[in-house]
């Protein structure tokens, strides 16, 4: 096995130093560095904190952000990227925004798409009321000042679309650590729920508008990126988790084409049960969610009908799908139509956390007896409808194994709530991630993250790994504010893995010219495993589901 040390970016740097000083040398030091581009932003800020920007999309207005052991960046929130699909154009093909002349001003936030997004309160999953608006289609481009006065060179794009089972999401976290490496960023948002992914069959509520907003906000990245200096040649494309699975889409599908070069795929992959559906399956939750609104007749008296509606009303009535706890976690979703998806050859790197599922431990610990109870009393028909399997004999089959597999002689809460983290990591995330990596046919850099950070503590609960929850490493990669991390010994490693994505989104290789080498996949599936101790190439990626995988997916409804 082959140790890549914890330092392998930074080897003059200690661990237990809070402050991380870069060992290759520079003309400026990182910090000379700071100082004088924090002295160049608080000029700009002085002059007027924020900057006009001629493209041709129109002009636009970017905020300097100056924040203490941060590059500035400037900021451009909220340009809109299509037409409000408000209206005649509610579940419609999103329609691309003409060029203007006024100048937006994209200082300031912009609404998230709308949503019920779910809150943990005494470890029991809860729904907010609905929140952000319908007019939602925007892209925000985070650049490094420095890209503004090198106007003859330009710079790597990174384009991130966020997760949440395709219900909620909004991408508001920093992009720093990337503007930081002379990154640009782009956040991209798209229609949820019912009011991006309903669809009749029959193209009067067409299928996967959510992702034709993405697919046209990817068309705007390649017109536009260069106007803020980005390179539109040299785009990745990031996701995580249902962002994965879109991703996923895009790097396969034709209409997506040539408009990024690389991919980052954190946790999802669109061959998981809970990633997309058939026309059949989508036309059914269509129908049967208009009759609950009161929305009867064909195809045009349902969209009218619904066109009609409050669009709060549209988003809560999804949850008229629940069947226990949070179950199922995802609704409506992409539907795999026609369209001939063709294999990717790009470099991809993707992975997984050690325990995706542990964020179930979490919102179980607190279950009622009678709530365990009518899990346990039926148990296969959960687990099918879970595994978004049909009712037909040879699903049935299928659950009855599946049930043997993680619950048999469960009769205790521990045992369920350790049963059902484990099903949920293997079946959700794992085994979708090894038939990713088995069908890719270009260069892939896999990864387990097992980092074991402050925040990951399971030990009330005794499962058998502690950490690499769901969406942990997001916390990593992308700062709440701008500022360090509370664990001097957390933003250390948050820098490394930062640094890993940097070097993938500008070189395609996570690991360009260095000793310590992270290794793509070969024939004995290496990976690279990122845990508290430092990151080490291992081989046999992900084998404990090898064998899960193999049967599953003759039933897996993609």
């Amino acid at each position: 096995m082959s140790v890549l040390s914890p330092l392998f970016y930074e080897r003059c740097a200690r661990a237990s130093r809070p402050i991380l000083k870069p060992c290759h040398s520079r003309r400026l030091t990182r910090r000379r560095e700071m100082l004088l581009l924090t002295f160049l932003a608080l000029i700009s800020s002085a002059l007027g904190d924020a900057i006009t920007l001629q493209t041709e999309h129109g002009p636009v207005k970017g905020r300097v952000a100056v924040k203490d052991g941060v590059k500035p960046y400037v900021a451009f929130v909220g340009i809109p990227y299509a037409l409000p699909p408000i209206g005649q154009l509610r579940f419609k093909d999103p329609v691309p925004l003409q060029d203007g002349k006024n100048v937006l001003n994209n200082t300031l936030s912009h609404p998230a798409c709308l949503q019920q997004r779910p809150i943990v309160e005494n470890n029991n999953m809860m729904l907010t009321s609905v929140k952000g608006e319908e007019d939602c289609l925007y892209v925000s481009v985070y650049a490094p000042v420095t890209v503004f006065s090198l106007k003859d060179k330009l710079f790597p794009v990174m384009v991130f679309i966020h997760g949440g089972g395709y219900m909620f999401g909004y991408p508001e976290d920093s992009p720093s650590r990337f503007t930081d490496e002379d990154v640009i960023v782009v956040y991209v948002t798209y229609r949820l729920g019912p009011l991006g992914f309903m669809a009749t069959g029959d193209g009067v509520i067409p299928s996967n508008v959510g992702l034709k907003d993405q697919a046209l906000a990817l068309r705007w990245v390649r017109r536009y990126i260069k106007s803020f200096n980005g390179d539109p040649d040299q785009v990745t494309l990031v996701g995580q988790s249902a962002g994965a699975a879109c991703v996923h889409y895009h790097m396969m599908s034709p209409s997506s084409n040539g408009t990024f070069q690389r991919a980052i795929l954190q946790s999802g992959s669109l061959f998981a049960p809970w990633a997309a559906t058939t026309m059949d399956e989508m036309k059914e939750k269509t129908f049967f969610l208009a009759s609950k609104l009161g929305c009867q007749g064909d195809s045009n008296e349902i969209l009218s009908c619904m066109q009609n509606l409050g669009a709060d009303v549209v988003v809560t009535a999804q949850t008229v799908f629940n069947f226990w706890d949070v179950d199922p976690v995802t609704i409506f979703v992409p539907v795999l139509t026609g369209e001939t998806l063709v294999e990717s050859k790009m470099p991809i790197l993707t992975g997984v956390n050690s325990l995706e599922g542990g964020l179930k431990a979490f919102l179980l610990k607190n279950a009622s007896s009678e709530k365990i109870e009518d899990f346990l009393d039926n148990k296969e028909d959960f687990l099918r409808r879970m595994m978004f399997l049909g009712e037909d004999d040879e699903s049935v089959k299928t659950a009855r194994v599946v049930v043997t597999k993680y619950l048999k002689d469960v009769t205790t809460k521990r045992q369920l709530i350790k049963s059902l983290v484990n099903f949920y990591s293997e079946v959700y995330f794992l085994a979708p991630e090894l038939v990713t990596t088995m069908y890719h046919k270009g260069k892939i850099y896999t990864y387990v993250y097992d980092y074991r950070g402050r925040s990951c503590d399971l030990r009330d609960i005794q499962l058998d790994g502690l950490c690499g929850l769901h969406s942990e490493e997001l916390s990593m990669l992308f700062r709440k504010d701008d500022g360090p991390m509370e664990e001097p010994e957390d933003e250390f490693y948050a820098r490394q893995l930062a640094r890993l994505w940097v070097d993938f989104v500008k070189n395609g290789d996570p690991t360009p010219g260095d000793e310590s080498k992270w290794n793509p996949l070969g024939e004995k599936f290496e990976y690279l495993t990122m845990t508290k101790g430092g990151f080490s190439m291992r081989e046999h990626f992900l084998k404990k589901v090898w064998g899960l995988t193999n049967f599953l997916y003759k039933f897996n409804r993609n």
